[in-house]
Parts: C-alpha cells; sequence; structure tokens
C-alpha cells in the first residue's frame, strides 16, 4: 500500500469519524432549549392557603448554581408552618444538573437520617417521582421533598436524568430542566405540609410556558 493510498483512508476514516460524532451530538443534544416566555418568579405569591415571601439569593450562590433564573421563597399557612421553596431553571443540556441535594446536604455537613421515594399527584397534572429526605445537623433536622422536571419526565439523580433525556434524543428543540426544592422543619413532621405545597406547585409547572387557552369568543 503506497504513501498516498493510506493518506486518502486516513483521511476518509477522519471524515467518517467527525460525521458519526456529529451525528451523535444532533441526537443527544438539541440546538436549541425552548426557554419559557414567563418568568420563573411568576410562581404565585398565594398557593392555597400559603402566603410566599422572597428571599434574596446570595449572588455567589446564584452563579454557583449555573441556573438561567431561580425563585426562593418562604411560604407560610394560618397554622403557623412554614415550607422554604427553591425552583431553579437550568438551559444547559450538556450538563448533568448539578447541586443534588443528596450531594449538597452532606457536603454541608448534613448527615442523612430518613431517606424514601415519593411521587406527586396533582390534578390536572401527570404525577412525578420524588424523593424526600430527613437530615440533621448538630441536633438540628430538616426535612426536604425534591424532583427535576424534564418536560413532563421528572427525575431525582444522575441515572434518572439520563433516562429523562433519553425521550428527546433527536429532537430540535428541548425543554429547559426545572429543578424544585421544598424544605420544612421536621419538629412538627411536616410532611404533609411539604406534600401540601408540592401539588400545588406541580399543578403550575404543569402549565409553566405553554399558551394560555383562548376563552370563548376568542
Amino acid at each position: 500500500m503506497t504513501t498516498t493510498v493510506r493518506l486518502l483512508l486516513a483521511a476518509a476514516l477522519l471524515v467518517i469519524t467527525q460525521t458519526g460524532v456529529a451525528m451523535i451530538h444532533r441526537a443527544y443534544v438539541p440546538a436549541e432549549v425552548a426557554i419559557p416566555s414567563q418568568p420563573l418568579s411568576s410562581l404565585p405569591m398565594q398557593l392555597g392557603d400559603w402566603t410566599g415571601e422572597d428571599i434574596e439569593l446570595d449572588e455567589r450562590l446564584f452563579n454557583a448554581i449555573g441556573a438561567h433564573s431561580v425563585v426562593n421563597r418562604v411560604y407560610r399557612n394560618p397554622a403557623g408552618q412554614q415550607v422554604s421553596v427553591h425552583l431553579a431553571l437550568i438551559t444547559d443540556p450538556t450538563a448533568n444538573p448539578s447541586h443534588y441535594p443528596e450531594v449538597c446536604y452532606p457536603s454541608s455537613g448534613w448527615g442523612v437520617v430518613e431517606r424514601e421515594k415519593s411521587k406527586i399527584e396533582a390534578p390536572g397534572a401527570a404525577p412525578v417521582s420524588a424523593r424526600r429526605m430527613v437530615y440533621e445537623q448538630d441536633r438540628q433536622q430538616v426535612q426536604i421533598l425534591f424532583w427535576y422536571q424534564l418536560g413532563e419526565r421528572s427525575f431525582v439523580d444522575r441515572d434518572s436524568y439520563r433516562d429523562a433525556r433519553q425521550a428527546y434524543f433527536g429532537r430540535r428543540q428541548w425543554p429547559p430542566a426545572i429543578k424544585v426544592l421544598l424544605q420544612a422543619p421536621t419538629a412538627a413532621r411536616n410532611e404533609p405540609a411539604l406534600l401540601d405545597v408540592a401539588e400545588q406547585i406541580r399543578v403550575w409547572l404543569a402549565g409553566f410556558g405553554k399558551p394560555a387557552a383562548a376563552g370563548p369568543g376568542a
């Protein structure tokens, strides 16, 4: 085999490899992420009996999260219960969403007390898989409930994130990922409170970014 032939074969293999990589990239990474027309901050301040109050997020923490936008609030009800709510809109489809609670809490010194699967089922919205955790630090306990959404798909860790992405392989446009994290003190065993707020957020997210239905005579 002459040097010229070897060079031609090498060039052909290079082209085939580059073409294959480009095809894989197009299948697994969208050309664009559809940013909702409404902001994440349009989450209602009133969720049933719960009234929200915005909590300022440190700019350094916002930059570390790497999200397009975030919402940080505390919701309180007339019974005196409170639930902290953190939402984040993540638009980088090439990055596995970081800051999973099961990574962040332990790295901040919190130890796991309880861990269990949960499901958020709300009227008019597809159910989503979630995870409930109880953490403890210096004899203080907090209870959290969290999930991520990619369109109507939900995930709670890197493995389930890969499964959620598979539904969009080959599509030019993907939805953004949305992180939902709720936290409450465990003194009163606030799981019902967490679920109540979570269900109402789930109903809101089911219509988030979608055009409003036309009214009669429209």
